[in-house]
């Protein structure tokens, strides 16, 4: 804001100097009784007394208008393909934004077909702790925390099943749903 202010008061002064300077002040000098003033506007006429001083209507000044003088330059023609290469590249401005303080990790058990595998035994890691759960009888289990890339480990299978892939997945920083298969032995 104060920049803002500086910036105007500074174009205002400018302003006022580039005025001063296209109106220059001319000498006003008072007409003797024989001069005629320089206008069409009527004036009054002196008076014969030798004493009396005369008045004169006084003159409007034009205002100056800066125009660019025409030259003879000859003006660039436009290229088919750009003649340099662009040195910088436009970053959009990503607003801040208020981080959740939890996030719902959800946990996803099924078979080759698709079915829901219950009672599988699952570890959510970070760094320091693991806490365990286990899915229900639809195959599905919640882990809600601070937002975090956790580790899931499959820890424990119900008989019948074994995993298919890795017993090992790393879940999205910011919530949401990780899928283990399972293979109906």
């Amino acid at each position: 804001m104060k920049q803002t202010i500086l910036f105007l008061l500074a174009a205002l002064l400018c302003v006022s100097l580039l005025a001063c300077k296209a109106e220059p002040k001319q000498a006003e000098a008072s007409p003797t009784p024989t001069q005629v003033p320089a206008t069409d506007a009527p004036t009054e006429k002196p008076t014969e007394a030798p004493s009396a001083t005369p008045t004169a209507t006084p003159i409007a000044t034009p205002t100056a208008t800066p125009t660019a003088a025409p030259t003879d330059a000859p003006t660039a023609t436009p290229t088919a393909k750009p003649t340099a290469k662009p040195t910088a590249t436009a970053q959009p401005t990503i607003a801040p934004t208020m981080e959740p303080a939890e996030v719902t990790y959800w946990i996803k058990c099924v078979d080759q077909n698709g079915d829901a595998v219950a009672r599988v035994t699952v570890t959510v890691c970070n760094d320091t702790i693991c806490a365990p759960v286990r899915t229900g009888d639809s195959g599905s289990a919640s882990y809600t925390g601070s937002p975090y890339a956790y580790e899931i480990h499959v820890v424990s299978v119900p008989d019948g099943y074994t995993i298919s892939g890795s017993d090992t997945v790393t879940a999205p920083m910011w919530g949401g749903t990780v899928t283990f298969t399972f293979t109906k032995a």
